[in-house]
């Protein structure tokens, strides 16, 4: 039975995850920030063989000469666990942050109903580490509701 209710959870996260991602680019649309998503990733291993491979981030932005790397998270309650973040992903902005772009997650907190940015040197700071980050820690750039997002304030 738990294996069953650990699938339905999966599904439901990813269903909400999706969506998220929907209503991001949507969000940039509108903003007129360009938006490209990265395709998932997938690696040859053998004649007619592929595996999926991890990716830096989630999307591309350029808005007002800057560019910035992001990804999308979405979690259901009020603060991103410290332990969901990707050290690769960090690793790749933070590179190219020490050229000028930013980078971070772009997280929806649903049960605040808040839509944030985390710059990845906060999340460099806090990868490896116990806690969280919510909408009220002062490195965090809030984008507004999760079904109203102002994607130009990750570029304030």
């Amino acid at each position: 039975m738990t294996t069953r209710n650990n699938r339905l959870s999966g599904l439901k996260a990813k269903r909400q995850g999706d969506a998220f991602e929907e209503i991001f680019q949507r969000a940039c649309k509108a903003k007129r920030v360009p938006v490209t998503r990265f395709p998932n990733g997938c690696k040859r291993v053998g004649p007619r063989q592929l595996i999926q491979v991890q990716t830096p981030f989630d999307w591309i932005l350029t808005y007002k000469g800057v560019t910035a790397l992001i990804d999308t998270k979405s979690v259901s309650g009020a603060f991103f666990p410290n332990s969901g973040i990707v050290g690769h992903q960090v690793s790749e902005m933070l590179s190219h942050a020490s050229q000028g772009a930013l980078g971070g997650y772009v997280v929806c907190l649903r049960l605040v109903n808040h839509c944030i940015f985390i710059p990845a040197t906060r999340l460099a700071a806090a990868y490896g580490t116990r806690g969280s980050i919510g909408h009220m820690d002062a490195s965090v750039k809030m984008l507004g509701p999760c079904g109203n997002i102002d994607t130009t304030q990750i570029f304030d």
